[in-house]
């Protein structure tokens, strides 16, 4: 048996147009994706603010222009047999006071979030002694035309 020849193409109808290169149809499919995400963002980034307490002018967020930045004071505190000793920051040693720093800046950033867990360590690496290390974070804000105070305790170890 002879083998067949190729078939020769078919020739396009006068008046269509040529047939797209497959380049620029993914080029078509990514900028679609990337105006699909644009699109959505807004929601998605209104979600975490609601459930996550993200910081509205954080993560290319346009909710920052409907709501003032919070106001976030943290605090340590050691737990043991007598109750929660409050250490002061200015008390802390330098280790334990970077990591407090650190954590503000992604509780600040990320909201609920945010990991306790390396200022935890850094903490009971210098009291050892303690139960419990204990995060609280108090935050004054804006909501519905008046200024908030919201307190938020939070176990960083163990």
């Amino acid at each position: 048996m002879k083998p067949r020849a190729p078939e020769p193409e078919e020739a396009a109808p006068p008046g269509a147009a040529p047939a797209e290169p497959p380049r620029s149809r993914s080029r078509a499919r990514l900028l679609l994706a990337a105006l699909a995400v644009l699109a959505l963002w807004p929601a998605i980034q209104l979600a975490l603010v609601r459930t996550w307490d993200v910081n509205p002018w954080k993560l290319f967020g346009w909710a920052m222009y409907t709501q003032a930045p919070p106001g976030l004071d943290t605090r340590v505190g050691l737990e043991g047999d007598d109750g929660t000793v409050w250490l002061p920051r200015h008390g802390l040693a330098p280790a334990p006071r970077a990591a407090l720093d650190a954590y503000r800046e992604r509780r600040r950033a990320l909201g609920r979030l945010a990991s306790t867990d390396a200022l935890g360590e850094a903490v009971h690496a210098r009291y050892p002694e303690a139960k419990r290390v204990v995060v609280e974070c108090r935050f004054v804000e804006l909501k519905e035309g008046w200024w908030r105070e919201r307190v938020e305790e939070d176990v960083a170890w163990p």
